[in-house]
């Protein structure tokens, strides 16, 4: 608050917030005469609520109110296969929980992070040999706690998110610890306090993203502190913090979630969404909504809507309140939007469809039944126009490892249905990625 009690934009909206939000209004009174604003905040909230009454038709685009509906407009193509990759482990027990490719002009490498091992196993994709492993350290003053994702940041450099306090740590290729940063405090505009939130406990690449040139991390924001009735007031607030790792200190928080989320009657059931960041955007993509909803840090917002070939015109959502035993079988099967990647080469992004299994298939709870589906993947411009959608064979690549490369598309071949898998190979298949068409070019098969 400034100290003149003049308020600004921002600080209207918070309070504005805490009218749609605070369920004790005592605590909303006491708030208000605390900073002595009273009689403004009587005004604003008043101009506020009769915008929502009579105007809130009108701002639906706007606002994310409106159910996203749009033609399938994205033709199908397909992507030529360039060569195989085969890395031998047939020296090498692993098991890896999370997979990263790093590349520059001199190299390409994967690496692989076993969980259990605590250890990184990295392999040249050039010269498809394995290179070494860096195990890290669980004693001492350079001892690593469970990790929740990693980026390679330069061949002796990686960046670490934890599951201590939102922790993130700099280790050198020697697994020594060359900066920590202990993530904590409230979120800016708007944001959960300190205490109320977690930055994303993924098991994968999906946690946080890093801007080299900045120095920078994005993290997708988990708000918790709610009572299980009240679990829907968690997408009232933003879902993404960038923070500046010069300084330590929050950039921002910013975001926004779709308002069918905030309905107490029905849930798709999930609370991380897949993002990536590029050219000072952050997009978004939920898994039952054929729009892509994109972000800046100032709180600007548009959506893209941008309907796979492969998915029904409507999500079917669940009513709120089933056990897992009752959900899981319905989710399970169902087709949805799983992931968002950008390809920094080409300025591209990838977003993963996942189609819906055959309505024969016994799912049970078992979710890695999935890697049995097929899916594809919607290219788009930085736009967000669809400039074409590849189909994957079912039961032979994974998709949850697609790695944009300067030569193209690397894909895994690890899938555990793949009848083709040997036990003592680790395979990619490249395509190509030369020869997209560009928007309004071809038709709609």
């Amino acid at each position: 608050m400034n100290s003149d009690k003049t308020l600004t934009t921002l600080e209207l909206f918070s309070y504005a917030r805490k009218l749609l939000l605070f369920r004790n209004v005592n605590q909303l009174v006491s708030s208000a005469l605390v900073n002595s604003v009273w009689p403004v905040f009587i005004w604003f909230a008043s101009t506020l609520l009769l915008i929502f009454i009579f105007g809130c038709e009108q701002e639906e685009g706007k606002t994310f109110q409106n159910a996203c509906s749009c033609d399938d407009s994205c033709r199908l193509i397909s992507l030529p296969k360039k060569e195989r990759v085969d890395l031998s482990v047939e020296d090498v027990q692993y098991d890896f929980d999370i997979t990263a490719v790093y590349e520059d002009k001199s190299r390409t490498q994967f690496w692989g992070y076993s969980d259990y091992e605590m250890k990184f196993y990295l392999f040249d994709l050039q010269a498809q040999d394995f290179l070494d492993t860096i195990p890290l350290a669980r004693n001492g003053e350079h001892a690593v706690p469970e990790i929740f994702s990693f980026q390679p940041v330069t061949p002796d450099s990686i960046l670490l998110h934890t599951n201590h306090h939102n922790q993130l740590i700099l280790l050198n290729s020697k697994a020594e610890r060359l900066k920590t940063w202990n993530i904590e405090g409230d979120l800016p505009n708007g944001g959960r306090a300190d205490g109320l939130y977690y930055l994303s406990a993924w098991k994968n690449e999906l946690s946080f993203h890093y801007d080299r040139a900045p120095n920078e991390a994005t993290f997708f924001v988990t708000n918790t502190g709610f009572e299980g009735s009240h679990g829907v007031e968690r997408f009232f607030y933003p879902q993404f913090a960038t923070l500046d790792l010069n300084t330590g200190k929050y950039l921002s928080a910013y975001g926004d979630y779709p308002a069918v989320y905030r309905d107490e009657e029905q849930s798709d059931y999930r609370a991380d969404f897949p993002f990536a960041v590029a050219n000072g955007e952050t997009w978004a993509v939920f898994y039952s909504s054929h729009c892509i909803y994109i972000f800046e840090r100032d709180e600007s917002k548009r959506s893209v809507c941008s309907k796979s070939r492969f998915l029904p015109d409507q999500f079917e959502w669940l009513p709120r309140g089933l056990r897992v035993s009752e959900r899981d079988p319905k989710l399970i099967p169902r087709g949805e939007y799983i992931n968002i990647i950008h390809d920094p080469y080409r300025n591209l992004f990838y977003r993963v469809v996942l189609h819906g299994l055959p309505d024969d298939t016994a799912v049970n709870r078992d979710w890695q039944v999935r890697k049995q589906s097929k899916w594809s993947i919607m290219i788009l411009d930085r736009e967000g126009n669809c400039l074409g959608e590849a189909l994957f064979e079912s039961s032979l690549y994974d998709y949850n490892q697609i790695f944009p490369v300067e030569e193209g598309l690397l894909v895994s071949l690890e899938n555990p249905y793949n009848p083709d898998n040997e036990e003592e190979l680790l395979s990619f298949q490249l395509f190509d990625l030369g020869e997209l068409p560009t928007r309004g070019e071809g038709s709609i098969d």
